[in-house]
């Protein structure tokens, strides 16, 4: 697969902030920013599965039994 690019403009503080990550880390400002982009997207699933099972629990109308489920 080939890697995709994006162009993103940052503010001076959010450009500081993966610089300093980047130095921290030993690694690349893209690395940094790439990371940064994939947890939140995991971050934002999380949110979404999260208000999807909030309103499956909200909703149930009967509920079975741990046994009964595994027989």
């Amino acid at each position: 697969m080939v890697a995709k690019r994006l162009l993103v403009s940052l503010d001076e503080a959010i450009y500081n902030e993966i610089v300093d990550l980047s130095k921290k880390n030993q690694e690349s400002f893209s690395k940094i920013a790439k990371d940064l982009i994939v947890e939140s997207l995991e971050l934002q699933e999380d949110k979404a599965f999260s208000k999807l099972s909030e309103e499956r629990l909200c909703n149930t109308q009967s509920w079975i039994s741990h046994d009964d489920a595994w027989k």
